[in-house]
């Protein structure tokens, strides 16, 4: 089952896909374009990510899910604020705890940390603007803006993983 709307016609790569897809029987394949289109269409999915989490926290007490949210924002901060577009903004990384990002303020609510999370988005695009996917990162030249995006989708795509455990174990909610 190769998608529709395939954007290459590399042979190999699509019967890897084709022979995945019959393992896994995925309800459709989709590839990503990085189009705006593309963009709303996955935020737009996580417009009710504020309230999950909320009632995740006030009814299990349990701050570990806004510890990977504070993570999640962290690794895109890094890798495509400052690593990919050299942005000048507070890297959390820096510091001398190495669990920083875990950790939450008294001021932190589950709103808040969502809330830098989605900024944290906005920060990202600007930060890549113009920027192709074989282009360089602006301050270390061996990775590209695609070696960046695919660190990042790998890094929260096991972080997403984690959460949805933790959602399960809270409400016995499954994910796709």
């Amino acid at each position: 089952m190769t998608a529709t709307l395939t954007p290459t016609t590399h042979q190999r790569l699509l019967s890897w896909i084709d022979e995945v897809a019959a393992l896994t029987t995925p309800d459709q394949v989709v590839f990503c374009d990085g189009s705006e289109s593309e963009w709303t269409r996955i935020t737009d999915d996580l417009y009710f990510l504020p309230l999950v989490v909320h009632h995740y926290v006030t009814t299990t007490g349990d701050s570990q899910l806004l510890g990977l949210i504070r993570h999640l924002t962290s690794v895109e901060r890094y890798w495509l604020s400052i690593v990919g577009g050299g942005l000048d903004v507070p890297n959390r990384w820096e510091s001398p705890d190495p669990d920083i990002d875990f950790r939450l303020s008294e001021q932190d609510t589950p709103e808040s940390v969502v809330e830098e999370y989605q900024h944290q988005w906005e920060l990202s695009r600007q930060a890549l603007a113009g920027k192709a996917a074989g282009d360089p990162s602006t301050t270390d030249g061996d990775k590209t803006v695609r070696w960046l995006l695919t660190h990042l989708v790998q890094e929260t795509a096991r972080h997403v993983g984690h959460l949805d455990v933790l959602r399960e174990f809270a409400d016995g909610t499954t994910g796709e």
